[in-house]
Formats: C-alpha cells, sequence, structure tokens
C-alpha cells in the first residue's frame, strides 16, 4: 500500500459493525486503503494447558469468518474499495496500538463482544483512546447520520493546530458545516465567595478570541461554512447534547501519566460515554509515523 490505510477493529460484534460501515464510507472519501484488523486472544501458546488441541484451528477459523463478514459488508457499499484483512495472534488493544502508528486513522465500535452489557465502552475501545497513535474514531450511534453538520470542541487555553486542521479538512471533504465549540466552566466556589459570573461578559470575551482562532482557518477554507458557539456549562453534557444534531464530534483528548500509565482527563472520559454519534479523539502520532493530513 503507497497510502496509509484506514484502520478498523472488528470482533463480528454489531457495535463492530457500525466501525466497519464507518470505516469504510471513510475510505471511500479519503481514496484509501481498508484494513481490517481482527485478533485472536488465544492461540496455541496462550491456551490452558489442557484445551483441546483443535481450540487453535477453531478460533483462527471462526476469526477469518468475522473477517468475511466484514469484508461483505465493505462490498455491499463500496465494491471497488481496496481492502486488507488481517488475522493476528495478539490482543485487540495491543494489536491496534501497533496498527495506528502505521495507519491514517483507526476506527473501532464502542464495545464489542465480552464484558458486561451495561458497559458503555469496552476495554479495547478504552485502551486506544489512552495509547492510539494519531486520530482515533470510537463509533457511537448510527455510523451514518446524515445530520450534515460537524462539531469541533476547542479549549481556548490550549488549541492543537493538528486537531483544527483534521475538523477543517473533514468538514470540507463531506461539504458540511463546522461548528466549532467552546464550552466554559466557572471555578468551583465562585459563588461561594461571592463572585458573580457577567454570562454575556463571558461570552462576548471568549468570542472574540474563537474569532481570532478560526479567521486564518476560514481563509484557507473559503468554501465551509464555519459557526462558532461559545457555551456555558459543564463541557461534557454540552458536547454531549451538541452530538444530537452532529455527524461526528471531534476533540483533541488530555491524558495523563499516573505511575506512568496513560490515563484519560475527565472531559473525554465523560464523551466516551455519553455522545450519541462517533467520537473522533485526534491526538498526535508517533514522531516516526510522520502522520499527515492529505484527504484534501
Amino acid at each position: 500500500m503507497t497510502e496509509q490505510p484506514i484502520v478498523v477493529g472488528v470482533d463480528g460484534s454489531s457495535s463492530a459493525e457500525r466501525a466497519v460501515i464507518w470505516a469504510a464510507d471513510e475510505a471511500a472519501r479519503c481514496s484509501r486503503p481498508l484494513r481490517i484488523v481482527h485478533a485472536v486472544e488465544s492461540w496455541p501458546s496462550k491456551a490452558p494447558l489442557f484445551a483441546p488441541p483443535q481450540r487453535a484451528e477453531t478460533l483462527t477459523a471462526a476469526g477469518r469468518a468475522v473477517l468475511a463478514e466484514a469484508e461483505k459488508t465493505v462490498r455491499a457499499r463500496h465494491p471497488d474499495l481496496e481492502v486488507v484483512g488481517v488475522l493476528a495472534a495478539e490482543e485487540p488493544g495491543a494489536l491496534l496500538r501497533e496498527e495506528s502508528a502505521r495507519g491514517f486513522e483507526t476506527v473501532v465500535g464502542h464495545r464489542g463482544h465480552g464484558g458486561f452489557a451495561s458497559l458503555l465502552l469496552g476495554s479495547t475501545g478504552r485502551y486506544l483512546a489512552e495509547r492510539a497513535a494519531g486520530p482515533l474514531v470510537i463509533v457511537r450511534g448510527d455510523p451514518d447520520p446524515g445530520r450534515g453538520e460537524i462539531f469541533l470542541g476547542v479549549d481556548l487555553a490550549d488549541d492543537r493546530e493538528m486537531t483544527l486542521r483534521y475538523a477543517f479538512e473533514t468538514a470540507e471533504l463531506r461539504g458540511v458545516r463546522l461548528w466549532v465549540v467552546h464550552v466554559w466552566q466557572a471555578l468551583a466556589g465562585y459563588a461561594d465567595y461571592g463572585y458573580a459570573v457577567d454570562e454575556a461578559e463571558v461570552r462576548d470575551r471568549l468570542g472574540e478570541r474563537m474569532d481570532v482562532l478560526l479567521d486564518p482557518w476560514r481563509k484557507s477554507f473559503p468554501q465551509t461554512e464555519v459557526m462558532a458557539s461559545v457555551e456555558i456549562g459543564h463541557p461534557v453534557a454540552a458536547l454531549a447534547n451538541a452530538s444530537d444534531a452532529a455527524d461526528l464530534l471531534i476533540v483533541a483528548p488530555r491524558n495523563r501519566l499516573i505511575s506512568g500509565i496513560p490515563r484519560l482527563g475527565s472531559v473525554t472520559h465523560g464523551l466516551l460515554h455519553h455522545v450519541h454519534c462517533p467520537l473522533a479523539l485526534i491526538r498526535p502520532a508517533d514522531p516516526e509515523t510522520r502522520w499527515r493530513m492529505p484527504c484534501r
């Protein structure tokens, strides 16, 4: 493959099927190959001591069937799309983390087989949200809601060029309106100490900063309709509500290291559980992957 592929993880679940649909549509829009990845978690070396000898063959056959079904779904929507299936003996999270370093974008469903039905995000999705290299899309809800709008949540104290570029190029490629939203939350205890928040003043000042941030991007993408909004409240609640009207919600996650292990910030963690549309997490790729945005 000469182009970095769109990578999608599958496990035969309905959630993974929705992820395959989203990834296939994205690959077709970007004229990129699609790489469908399935991990066989229990290989002979990992099988219990007294497992039946045919266990590895059974799991391998089941994995191939999962890949074949996913490719069938893709072919029904995009017959000419270049598709490669990958079956590997590795833990799903670790395998997709490796694939994400070589791909343009990685896509997974919000939960897979196993675990508890009440969980809103599977372990693989959580693992990748903390560790994936480059863009990760977690598909929640309808993979193609057709609402004609993309939402980008920005932190004016930490705006990232890569996230803005991804949002503008995605909106341009799809030919949809881009909403750029900043949510301001008063510090806890303001009211207790007698501070009154002038919401109109907050909106005006932050709106001016939004205009400064977005002006060069509007000039670079003149065909894209851009709307800016400053909301006051909790970021998770505001952005989750906005996702009701979105085809895609885009954010730049803040990772924290706890005992050397990456952990998601509270806003990203909340969004993973509460958004109503596909969620794109945009973080820089590893330097050696040379990730770029050539979909324009």
